[in-house]
């Protein structure tokens, strides 16, 4: 969702929360106990339950979704996705064959072997017999601590395991976690770390938390760094063979003597302090002379506490490299940023003494500092923009539970690059070059305008400050914009319809407009960035499009911006009452919408068909004189005919312009009783004739039409071959066009046949003579004299 998850461990568990605090579901998880029982332990399998060390992110199976590994003194090696589950092939037995021991060290993740996928390296405090570390040896024999030879020798292991662990074998009988499974580790390892007093320290030592970095520039890289407590500083390729190990014979300056310098429980560091793109490795130690402190009880040779910087290719001190440092920077390793304010960063560590420390290139002490706190700088510094003006604050703690931050006249961009805190990043990784922060959040994105695009879709622009890379600094590779009917959020970001062709980020703080095509719904819009390594940054805040009445037009588009609450609207955001006030399906003059056409001549009062008999732009439904002739319609006695006289010469109420009167002017059925013969049927002759008696000439229909036919019978006109079944219908339906006055017949032989025969029944034979033929059978709307323009016959039809 863009929104950083903490994941955190307490004794045995992994907790995994949310950005307020609630847990994701799976969690917590916690560690097998069976593993530690106390069955299990004895002096020489001392294992414990819990964690010591800090969990470490990463994508292991390449699902794009980090994973959780974790080391536990139970000897194991744990991995999770994020549902809270195990991963399979996980967790994995550390044990090279020998007695057990934990592992009280943060786990480094790399793609050490180059097949695309993290491989998981850690340490573990198993104990195996080996050589001790040239450097160290021979400086022994150089006469300062012969003594200390009688009880120096050992080894310990660092293991690179498979990112499917177990299953990597593809032989389930040794998954699980309770046997030991070579194949679980890449070739070549574990790795034997010889030390010089790998039982000086119980639990501390002798494993040593490693990291990963591309230092050897002979090889494809990355490789690993790390050491045994009281061993050499090594760098390990990816097929576990040892390519260098780092000087420990120091020359003097800064305040040291020279000597030898003992690699301990310090955490190394890697970085670009000069910017001139060569990497340099730096980390604590001690002076042998303190070794022997430790192991000859009762001594107290004069030393000095040492922090130390190499070339990381080379291997060799870097110039004004080791210097004098306080006190103890067990378990704790530099970090490496801009905090004098000039290109050069600083390695800036702390110590057992209460100080913290900033130092140049040269090793030299950044200007207003050191720091102190008081108290024993048990962490690692971090650093970043916490309050967001600019530039950089750093922040470390103490033993004694006390938080300090510092404000830096450094920028907060372009010297916070290197390593920048616990293991390096916020995966806890301990890989450098590894990038872990998401561009910083889109807080300000809003409309700009909008336009109509046609086919009910709107173009929107956008406007918003492009974000950085890395929170505010550098420049994000892509954008993603999502937009939506309803507000759009973290939680269903996903579901929103991405956009497409938004524009190439350009640098932190810029400016930045896109205008694109949506469908008319789309209301929210909202985006995040996304940075060259895939991070991706929170979800903006929602440029939301106002719409005051909520017809899915917007307010800058809207020509009708009261539509009523659920009506269908146009393009335009109107509704069809909106714009065809009478609802007759053409637009009101000047409205245009696709919810009606052309332009009403009667805009209050329905008039579909626009009739305007007058062709005076006045629509026939609202002209108070329809047909132009002076009469109004209320009294005129044509009102769709101009009849300015209203002659009527026949009295009946219509003028003669108008007047289309027909009858039917002669019916004979012959007789009432239709009575069937042997055969079932009955033969009658029919005679019907219609006239008009209009003074123009017309087109009547005049038509006979049977009704009451029972069941099993039909009716059938000999003379035209019309049938008709039960229960009846038209038997002669003729329409020709009438002159003034003329009769025509349509006379024809009616037959009746019935199968099986009814009982007797009554039926009709209607005759209708019908002006314009245009309103079915009914009367016609100017026929009321004569009345006789529809005749019935009734008759009996006997079995």
């Amino acid at each position: 969702d863009g929104y950083p998850e903490i994941v955190a461990i307490n004794t045995n568990r992994v907790y995994a929360l949310k950005n307020n605090g609630s847990l994701l579901p799976g969690f917590p998880v916690a560690v097998n106990p069976a593993f530690s029982a106390p069955a299990v332990r004895t002096k020489t399998n001392h294992l414990k339950t819990g964690f010591f060390s800090s969990a470490v992110l990463g994508d292991l199976d390449r699902d794009g979704r980090l994973d959780i590994v974790g080391a536990a003194m139970d000897q194991r090696a744990y991995a999770w996705n994020m549902d809270g589950q195990l991963l399979p092939g996980w967790p994995v037995f550390l044990s090279d064959g020998g007695n057990g021991a934990e592992s009280i060290n943060t786990p480094a993740i790399g793609d050490i072997n180059n097949d695309g996928f993290l491989d998981v390296i850690v340490a573990t405090n198993e104990i195996y017999g080996g050589s001790s570390p040239g450097g160290i040896e021979e400086a022994i024999r150089q006469g300062l601590i012969n003594l200390a030879a009688g009880q120096a020798g050992g080894s310990s292991r660092l293991y690179a395991i498979q990112h499917d662990g177990t299953a990597h074998d593809g032989d389930p009988s040794d998954d699980g976690g309770a046997v030991r499974d070579p194949d679980a580790f890449l070739p070549g390892w574990p790795v034997t770390l010889n030390s010089l007093s790998p039982e000086l320290l119980p639990l501390v030592e002798p494993g040593v938390d490693a990291i990963v970095a591309d230092v050897d520039p002979t090889s494809p890289g990355p490789e690993v760094i790390n050491n045994s407590f009281a061993g050499d500083l090594s760098v390990i390729a990816g097929d576990g063979s040892v390519r260098y190990t780092y000087q420990s014979a120091a020359s003097g300056g800064a305040s040291l003597s020279p000597g030898t310098v003992v690699q301990t429980a310090e955490h190394a560091a890697v970085g670009d302090v000069t910017g001139a793109g060569t990497t340099s490795v730096f980390k604590g130690g001690v002076p042998v002379e303190q070794l022997v402190n430790l192991l000859l009880v009762g001594q107290n040779v004069p030393f000095q506490h040492v922090i130390q910087g190499w070339n990381a290719a080379t291997g060799v001190y870097l110039p004004g490299w080791p210097r004098a440092m306080d006190d103890y920077q067990i378990f704790t390793s530099p970090a490496i940023a801009n905090v004098g304010g000039a290109s050069d960063r600083e390695v800036i560590a702390g110590s057992g003494l209460y100080l913290l420390h900033a130092f140049g290139p040269s090793g030299a002490e950044a200007a207003n500092f050191p720091k102190f706190t008081g108290g024993w700088l048990s962490g690692v510094t971090a650093t970043g923009d916490i309050d967001g003006d600019g530039s950089l604050e750093i922040a470390n703690w103490t033993r004694e539970g006390n938080m300090f931050v510092w404000d830096t006249d450094a920028p907060a961009c372009g010297g916070n690059d290197e390593w920048w805190g616990f293991r390096h990043d916020d995966y806890n990784s301990g890989r450098y070059g590894n990038d872990t922060r998401p561009p910083r959040v889109i807080t300000d994105i809003s409309p700009t305008g909008a336009t109509a695009a046609g086919g009910g879709n709107i173009n929107h622009s956008l406007h918003w400050t492009a974000p950085g890379e890395d929170a505010a600094c550098g420049q994000n590779q892509a954008y993603d914009l999502r937009y939506s009917s309803s507000p759009i959020t973290a939680s269903n970001f996903s579901q929103a319809t991405q956009a497409t062709g938004e524009p190439a980020p350009q640098a932190s703080g810029s400016s930045e407009q896109f205008t694109l095509t949506v469908p008319g719904s789309a209301r929210y819009f909202a985006i995040r960035a996304v940075d060259d390594a895939g991070n991706v940054g929170p979800v903006s805040n929602n440029a939301s499009i106002a719409d005051a009445d909520q017809d899915g037009v917007p307010d800058v588009l809207d020509a009708c911006p009261n539509t009523p609450a659920g009506a269908a609207v146009d393009a335009n955001g109107c509704s069809q009452s909106q714009v065809d006030s009478d609802l007759d399906g053409v637009c009101n003059p000047g409205a245009s919408s696709t919810l009606c056409t052309g332009s009403d001549n009667c805009p209050s009062i329905a008039n579909p068909t626009q009739s305007d008999i007058d062709h005076d732009g006045i629509g026939d439904a609202c002209d108070a004189d329809r047909d132009g002739d002076g009469v109004p319609n209320a009294s005129d006695n044509c009102p769709n005919d101009a009849n300015p006289s209203q002659m009527d010469s026949d009295s009946d109420g219509f003028g003669d312009v108008c007047d289309h009167d027909v009858r039917v002017s002669k019916f004979s059925t012959g007789g009432r009783d239709l009575g069937l013969d042997a055969s079932g049927s009955v033969e009658r002759q029919v005679l019907a004739r219609c006239q008009s008696l209009s003074p123009h000439t017309d087109i009547v229909r005049c038509t006979v039409e049977i009704v009451g036919l029972p069941s099993g019978c039909m009716a059938q006109n000999l003379d035209t071959g019309l049938t008709v079944s039960a229960p009846g219908g038209l038997v002669m339906d003729n329409t020709s066009s009438y002159a003034p006055g003329q009769e025509r017949k349509s006379d024809f032989k009616l037959r009746i046949a019935c199968s099986p025969r009814p009982p007797q029944t009554a039926i009709a034979l209607i005759a209708r003579a019908d002006h314009g033929a245009d309103d079915g059978l009914g009367p016609d709307d100017e026929d009321t004299s004569p009345a006789n323009n529809r005749i019935t016959r009734l008759h009996t039809l006997r079995p």
